[in-house]
């Protein structure tokens, strides 16, 4: 009777660990579940937020596709006509060879000094632009 006593309290102790460790997890199991509910509503939104993104990928995507043929047309492919071509290298006119300037053996002529002419200016220099040494005082004084 001893024994069945003492297994008896042994198993109630045992037995209150149990419920301890049951009603543990079981609020561990509720934490989890608010968190499995609020992850899963995150990720819902993430997965709208990204459809959104791909849509619009796709939408530039054309964009990108038609602006690049659009681009690539000129006057050889559509209806535009040479002028409008992006592309086009400006044009040398110059034929190859040959100097510049006038043939060889011509006579050249400049204009000659006239003899008398209408005005005289006397543009005379006071102080050298270089040093700035006055040109009409006295040698190596300098202007103000």
């Amino acid at each position: 009777m001893l024994g069945t006593i003492r297994n008896n309290r042994f198993g109630q102790r045992k037995l209150q660990r149990a419920e301890r460790t049951i009603s543990e997890l079981l609020a561990r199991l509720d934490e989890q579940e608010v968190r499995i509910a609020a992850l899963t509503a995150k990720v819902e939104t993430l997965t709208l937020q990204l459809e959104e993104r791909d849509a619009i990928i796709k939408e530039q995507d054309r964009e990108i596709k038609e602006l690049k043929r659009r681009l690539g047309q000129d006057s050889t492919n559509s209806h535009f006509p040479s002028s409008r071509d992006l592309t086009r290298k400006p044009q040398n006119n110059r034929l190859p060879g040959g100097k510049k300037g006038a043939p060889k053996g011509h006579p050249g002529s400049t204009l000659p000094f006239s003899s008398t002419p209408d005005d005289i200016l006397l543009h005379a220099l006071t102080v050298c632009p270089d040093c700035q040494v006055s040109l009409g005082r006295g040698r190596g004084e300098r202007a103000a």
